[in-house]
């Protein structure tokens, strides 16, 4: 879905909308009858954060499965198992893309705050 990822990254609702709407139409009729496809997978770990522009697209019935809830899950676990209840850790976050909207998405979908200075997230607690 060329193009989907970024306009996620910068929070392009409308233009969200209308490559979903794009790439729907482009793979063929999505619905519950014989013929339609009704199960759509989103392969990409942005397009978890188009999952309400995905379902108001889509007729009833037609079941999304995203990789984003299992994949914080299964991250949660990992952690947990590495770390005490009292530990606190630093995040790290690297992108080739622009810093400045990787610490805006850090903040919007994440609601952790990034230094000016370092770029580096500060301290979380784990568990």
């Amino acid at each position: 879905c060329d193009g989907l990822a970024d306009a996620i990254e910068h929070n392009d609702t409308p233009n969200i909308s209308a490559l979903c709407a794009r790439y729907l139409q482009a793979g063929g009729p999505f619905g519950v009858h014989p013929g339609e496809m009704d199960t759509l997978v989103l392969g990409c770990t942005h397009y978890p954060f188009a999952h309400a522009q995905w379902q108001a697209l889509l007729p009833a019935g037609v079941l999304i499965i995203d990789n984003g809830a299992p994949d914080a899950r299964q991250t949660r676990r990992v952690l947990t198992h590495h770390a005490s209840e009292d530990h606190i850790g630093q995040i790290t976050l690297r992108s080739t893309g622009d810093p400045a909207l990787l610490a805006q998405a850090a903040s919007r979908w994440l609601g952790l705050t990034v230094s000016a200075q370092s770029r580096h997230l500060g301290p979380h607690r784990w568990g």
